[in-house]
């Protein structure tokens, strides 16, 4: 995957799908689906990247909540830039989608290496009588990864706040990086949310409460929750997803539950002690929750022999090199037939109709990397290359509020 070597000259302001070849599917989520793509014109032709679809229609059905969600993914991955997370290079629309352009990751997602994946194309997963856990040496690796770029995030007054395995990609290499930031929220300037939000298993238990107001711990909690994870298999609240006690399970789950879990009976000590100090239903009292934050977690015993530096800058081994000639991906595996038929256009011709009143909600959804690194290069010539905040979103274009009538 790289650059090849001519590249057809292509108008800069106007992103479309022209641009790209789509190729197969290789994850679907509760917006829409995700492609493999190749770029075919400018200076990155020839270069693969991810793209997300989304219809406009299901995102004008589903309410404002749903644009807001759209948006604030929109507005958060254009200025985060950090090695483990997943990064955006284009945002563009027509008629009826809302397309998205990332990094690409083939390796796939934790899910499906922890459910889904052969021995044979992950030698990290054991199994015994049905059941599937990752050893902890390779959990490790890939939780250092996701801890990085927690805290990073934080760093930018960021929550996560959907922390789980099908939220953790691996590249080719097999180095892990974050993904959807649908529902992240910077926090207000007491340090707090408010809004109840997130997947009810891997949510701490305090955004259950009246107020639901909730800091940086409560990344953590799923943080401890996404280890046990994968070192047991599953999730160890699942059986009260649905359920009206979640919060006093939670609230009740002791260091003796989590010592009786198989796949734990094998862990060090080390180990034992990070999931419970993560998992501590007070915040307040939870690893991670007092002032030094994330580098309290990387500081623990578990974490010692990491060396953060490498690690940060993929100077690490990773535990395999994934197989990417096939689908990787937990929510893809059903959806790749899709990639051998064309789609269908049969409503297409309905849906613009129907979004005819509601396509100015969508103006504000664009992107190009290149123009923004154009812009800064152009700034450092003149001179002007002193640090600015990216969260003006002054460059290329991107003042604007994101939504009609929001900040």
């Amino acid at each position: 995957m790289g650059c090849g070597a001519s590249a057809p000259e292509v108008d800069e302001e106007n992103i479309g799908m022209s641009w790209f070849s789509k190729e197969r599917v290789i994850g679907k989520g509760g917006f829409g689906k995700v492609n493999a793509v190749r770029k075919v014109v400018g200076v990155d032709n020839e270069t693969w990247y991810a793209m997300k679809t989304i219809a406009k229609l299901t995102t004008v059905n589903k309410g404002s909540s749903a644009l807001a969600q759209v948006a604030n993914e929109l507005h958060l991955l254009r200025d985060l830039r950090h090695p483990r997370l997943i990064e955006l290079h284009y945002a563009f629309h027509d008629d009826t989608m809302l397309y998205m352009v990332t990094d690409i990751c083939l390796g796939g997602d934790l899910r499906f290496h922890l459910h889904y994946s052969k021995k044979k194309q992950n030698p990290c997963v054991d199994a015994s009588k049905g059941k599937r856990w990752l050893s902890e040496k390779t959990v490790r690796h890939y939780c250092a990864q996701v801890l990085l770029g927690l805290r990073y995030l934080h760093q930018q007054k960021i929550l996560h706040r959907d922390l789980k395995p099908e939220n953790v990609v691996l590249t080719e290499e097999g180095q892990a990086k974050l993904i959807d930031f649908g529902i992240a929220a910077e926090v207000s300037a007491e340090g707090q949310c408010y809004q109840r939000s997130g997947t009810s298993v891997y949510m701490a238990p305090e955004i259950s409460l009246k107020g639901h107001a909730h800091s940086y711990a409560s990344d953590f909690y799923s943080f401890g929750v996404l280890i046990y994870e994968l070192l047991v298999g599953f999730n160890p609240f699942i059986s009260q997803a649905n359920s009206r006690e979640l919060y006093a399970v939670k609230k009740s789950f002791s260091e003796k539950e989590i010592a009786r879990a198989n796949g734990l009976n094998k862990v060090s000590g080390d180990c034992m002690d990070i999931l419970k100090a993560l998992l501590q239903h007070d915040p307040s009292k939870r690893l991670g929750g007092g002032p030094g934050g994330a580098e309290d977690v990387m500081a623990h015993p578990w974490f010692k022999s990491v060396d953060w530096t490498k690690m940060e800058k993929d100077e690490v081994d990773p535990p395999f090199v994934p197989e990417c000639k096939t689908s990787n991906f937990a929510s893809g595996k059903e959806d790749l037939i899709e990639s051998f038929f064309p789609e269908a256009d049969l409503d297409k011709a309905k849906d613009i109709k129907e979004l005819e009143p509601h396509q100015d909600k969508f103006t504000f959804f664009h992107y190009n990397k290149l123009q923004v690194n154009k812009s800064r290069r152009n700034s450092a010539q003149k001179g002007n290359g002193s640090r600015r905040n990216s969260r003006q979103g002054s460059e290329a274009g991107l003042t604007e509020p994101l939504l009609p009538g929001g900040k």
